[in-house]
């Protein structure tokens, strides 16, 4: 069913032979996404969660655990996943752009400058207005800690 795009006919057939034998790996993920697919976020994070378990240097099984936590209002979940993912995967601007988004979300300011920086130093030219407005608004409010905040800008 999965290599045809079933993703919804798939789900019961995967969770039966993952109820009878959990230690399949290659099933947690194909759960994880056709539960991604139909958007069954709870489906989808416990799936990729168990996958990560078992195979935890799969940085796309980290990244789509953390969309599902997004999903589902857990930002610090989400943000912890995407730790993950960045270990495994370093250099993809991609995951450095969901941490970004995510940290901000959390209001963890240091590592979305922190993730910015990356960003650039993979892509060159990377333009986020919506993120820079937030940092000089952070910026102008805390203006006890606006030194420490323009350092890390540049």
């Amino acid at each position: 069913y999965c290599s045809m795009f079933w993703y919804a006919e798939s789900i019961p057939h995967l969770e039966k032979s993952l109820s009878i034998n959990s230690l399949q790996e290659s099933l947690w993920f194909r759960l994880g996404y056709a539960a991604l697919d139909q958007e069954n976020w709870k489906l989808c994070a416990t799936a990729y969660r168990r996958y990560c378990a078992l195979e935890p240097d799969c940085f796309e099984a980290w990244n789509n655990l953390a969309k599902a936590y997004v999903k589902t209002g857990q930002k610090d979940r989400a943000y912890r996943a995407l730790q993950e993912a960045v270990k495994c995967n370093y250099e993809n601007w991609q995951v450095w752009d969901n941490m970004m988004a995510v940290s901000t979300d959390c209001g963890l300011y240091d590592e979305v400058i922190r993730s910015y920086h990356r960003i650039l130093d993979l892509k060159e030219k990377h333009l986020d207005l919506e993120v820079l407005k937030i940092l000089k608004t952070v910026a102008v409010r805390e203006n006890s800690n606006i030194g420490n905040l323009e350092i890390k800008m540049l």
